[in-house]
């Protein structure tokens, strides 16, 4: 009998639509359906995570579920939705290079009631699965028991670096449940090797070698700010030599952050319990381009997201949209794009653009895999503007002022003409304290001086 949730795709028509603009094809999977070991039938829930550089991929897996498929697109056979599908077995699918190497977790079990360890892999369609080596503190327990958190997350184009993320045992407390396991979500890097992949690094502990961005600059942290327990993997360079995501703070918000070149970069700090000059909630670093921009978001207290582009010439540049991806010739994608209510990357020749949109239940609203392809590589029909281009903006928000744009410094003025505070690229300006009138922002960048005029 199948499930009530295919009861509302017939409003969506077909898996392929047509296409909204300029060469694209629209693909959605609201119609399709993977059939699991009751008989039952099954929409595709989630999205698209990633794509291949080349692209001729798109992976992703249904992340809500606790048993429930992975899936990949293949432009060879481009109306067909590929599924991962085994029993009562949990699979994910994260990214995928340019030779069709996809990169994820599985697990391997027979009874729906008692799960076994979910363990980092790489799935070929010649070979099935090949799990990837972990470390000797690889916690079984939570590896066993947490849903889609270990797992290998990115892989680069050639396929010679996977980047993921794990469970890493790190001692056992006393508590009123008995001896309860400590554990820290680590980093870690498998290299290519002629046998297989191997373990190339571990990052253990950054504390030593932290840095927070600071008005275009980057400042050595102290090392009891720096909270290394939990760091999650979203993406990887082309290089393999940075890995984006985000740094769990001590105060439990996300720090968006990388790693490069063995350190630990905090674009913003989400502060410590005793702070009380934040006002954000944290953030990610989404995704990195193939010429080394990373964009990401931070959320407000309002729950408002800001948008930011740190460009590959450490610039933090602030945004009015956020920007999930750009091919290599520096055109974005947007969170929202075209036919695609939420994309979540693109190929680097622009050809391919992936993610999801909705599918409306009386369960309630689900994604479902969608994605954008150009079939003649048709790269110059996207036409948006450059990401370090963003024209000088502000924007005033939460008590707090930014300046969307590359600028070289920002001030500001009271209606006297008084200097009340000044900083450079990347900078937010808290004007909580300020009493309420007419303020005066002068912006310096490359194209002169602009003024801006702000009530407060």
């Amino acid at each position: 009998m199948e499930k009530k949730l295919l009861l509302a795709a017939a409003l969506f028509g077909a898996a392929l639509m047509p296409a909204e603009a300029q060469n694209y094809e629209y693909y959605e999977f609201t119609n399709d359906v993977w059939i699991d070991d009751n008989g039952d039938s099954n929409v595709p829930v989630g999205v698209f995570h990633k794509v291949s550089a080349n692209g001729r991929y798109a992976v992703g897996c249904d992340d809500i579920l606790i048993t429930g498929a992975a899936y990949y697109w293949d432009a060879e056979d481009s109306e067909v939705l590929n599924y991962i599908v085994d029993g009562y077995n949990r699979y994910g699918l994260y990214d995928v290079a340019n030779d069709g190497t996809m990169v994820g977790l599985f697990e391997d079990r027979e009874d729906l009631e008692v799960m076994s360890i979910c363990y980092p892999g790489y799935y070929t369609v010649e070979n099935g699965w090949t799990q990837l080596p972990v470390p000797d503190d690889y916690s079984t327990y939570y590896n066993t028991q947490m849903d889609y958190v270990t797992t290998a997350r990115a892989i680069t184009p050639d396929a010679q670096y996977i980047i993921g993320h794990y469970y890493a045992t790190t001692g056992y407390k006393e508590t009123l449940f008995g001896n309860t396991e400590k554990v820290n979500l680590l980093p870690i890097v498998w290299k290519k090797t002629d046998t297989g992949y191997v373990i190339d690094k571990v990052y253990t502990d950054m504390k030593e070698n932290g840095y927070n961005y600071v008005e275009g600059e980057l400042v050595k942290a102290e090392p009891e700010r720096i909270n290394w327990q939990n760091f999650f993997v979203y993406d990887v360079s082309n290089d393999g030599k940075t890995i984006v995501g985000y740094n769990l703070a001590d105060a439990g918000g996300f720090n968006p952050a990388i790693i490069r070149d063995g350190k630990l970069i905090q674009l913003f700090e989400c502060g410590f319990e005793t702070d009380d000059d934040r006002n954000f909630n944290g953030g990610i670093c989404n995704s990195i381009d193939a010429n080394g921009n990373i964009y990401g978001y931070y959320e407000m207290a309002d729950g408002s997201g800001k948008y930011f582009t740190y460009t590959n010439d450490d610039k933090l540049v602030f945004t009015q949209q956020f920007n999930m991806c750009a091919d290599k010739d520096g055109n974005l994608v947007t969170l929202s794009f075209n036919s695609l209510s939420h994309a979540q990357d693109c190929s680097e020749d622009g050809s391919l653009v992936a993610g999801g949109c909705n599918l409306v239940t009386e369960f309630g609203v689900l994604n479902v895999p969608a994605l954008l392809w150009d079939s003649n590589r048709y790269t110059s029909a996207i036409e948006r503007p450059n990401a370090n281009n963003t024209k000088i903006a502000i924007d005033y928000r939460c008590g707090e002022l930014f300046v969307d744009g590359v600028y070289h410094e920002a001030s500001i003025y009271d209606a006297s003409g008084k200097l009340i505070d000044s900083g450079r690229q990347g900078k937010s300006f808290n004007m909580n304290k300020l009493p309420a009138g007419v303020y005066i922002v002068k912006v310096n960048s490359a194209e002169g001086t602009q003024s801006f005029k702000l009530n407060r």
